[in-house]
């Protein structure tokens, strides 16, 4: 059961290390020294909201299956560093395995991000939090078993091969996944190809886009009377997708895949106390950022 909770938390790590757009409270910038490009405004805000069909995190439905509905607010500053919180609906119904039902997601993320001409290097840390989950034995017999509360660190780095492809990975850390004492590595790797313009609909971009990656999980230690340690299964999980953009408006079409199994005893149930959370997953999306 208390594995169950593993699936919830990895979702942020990606919205951490969305770009930044948006306003800028500098006045207009003069052209860098010897560049003849604009230098970077000291203090940048970017933030925006998605409507989706699926909240879905490495191939994990984190909404039950149902529409999700997220926000993020991130600032920027000096061209290194960027605060920023992100939240959306969640659905972790506490019955009948004893999940914690939290209100909602709330994260919180903090890190450097920095480009040198084609790459990129991001190095953050994300706090997840599930403001109004329920207490650790409320439910009796130990249930829930742990606080899903945790610390995520992130390396990202991005190289842009030409102006159309753009690839990148992920290394994630956790010291303790979602409240189950058990420490949590994700790798991966990402691509993003800019498609050719459409004629006619010259203003729209459009682009694929996707990621295989696998995670590591270790055991349990949840110190708890009523429930034993486990050793959490490792998995493979990708996404593959299409996007169009015009002006601050993207619609996303994404499959989702894993490992996981899903059904009673399965791998999915081990790793997430559902049944039904894992498994072949097309998502749509539509977002707008500022």
């Amino acid at each position: 059961m208390n594995n169950l909770k593993i699936l919830r938390s990895g979702l942020l790590m990606a919205l951490c290390s969305a770009p930044l757009g948006g306003l800028s409270f500098a006045a207009d910038p003069a052209p860098a020294s010897g560049t003849g490009l604009p230098a970077s405004p000291a203090v940048s805000i970017g933030y925006g909201v998605k409507f989706t069909s699926d909240y879905v995190f490495r191939g994990q439905t984190q909404s039950y299956g149902r529409p999700a509905v997220q926000g993020y607010v991130e600032g920027r500053f000096l061209d290194w560093f960027y605060a920023g919180i992100f939240m959306s609906s969640v659905s972790f119904p506490s019955h009948p395995w004893g999940l914690s039902n939290p209100a909602l997601e709330l994260d919180y993320s903090v890190g450097l991000r920095h480009t040198w001409d084609k790459f990129t290097l991001d190095l953050g840390a994300m706090y997840y939090t599930y403001p109004g989950q329920i207490a650790v034995g409320a439910l009796g017999g130990g249930l829930p078993a742990t606080d899903m509360n945790m610390w995520e660190f992130a390396v990202k780095p991005s190289f842009a091969i030409s102006e159309d492809v753009t690839i990148g990975g992920v290394l994630g850390y956790s010291p303790n996944f979602v409240g189950t004492g058990a420490p949590e590595t994700y790798l991966a790797g990402n691509v993003k190809i800019n498609l050719p313009k459409i004629p006619s609909f010259e203003a729209m971009t459009w682009y694929v886009s996707g990621e295989f990656g696998y995670q590591w999980l270790g055991r349990t230690h949840l110190n708890n009377a009523f429930i034993a340690d486990v050793d959490l299964p490792n998995f493979a999980v990708w996404n593959v997708g299409v996007a169009f953009s015009y002006k601050n408006t993207t619609l996303d079409l994404r499959y989702w895949g894993s490992q996981l199994k899903n059904g009673p005893g399965k791998s999915c149930f081990v790793a997430t106390s559902m049944a039904n959370a894992c498994g072949d997953r097309f998502v749509a999306s539509l977002s707008f950022d500022m």
